[in-house]
């Protein structure tokens, strides 16, 4: 584990729909050179934009 500090940190991540939690509450720390992805049942009530 590196001693330096994380380039990313996120507490109480969490995504809701009108159907419920997709996810979370997520906490985590991602260091630098890593990939991070969030990934939800399909027709949980996400939806990407932008």
């Amino acid at each position: 584990m590196t001693s330096e500090p994380p380039v990313i940190r996120a507490r109480d991540l969490r995504l809701e729909s009108t159907r419920g939690t997709v996810y979370g509450p997520v906490d985590l720390d991602v260091p630098a050179g890593r990939l991070l992805g969030l990934v939800s049942p399909r027709a949980a009530g996400a939806r990407a934009c932008c």
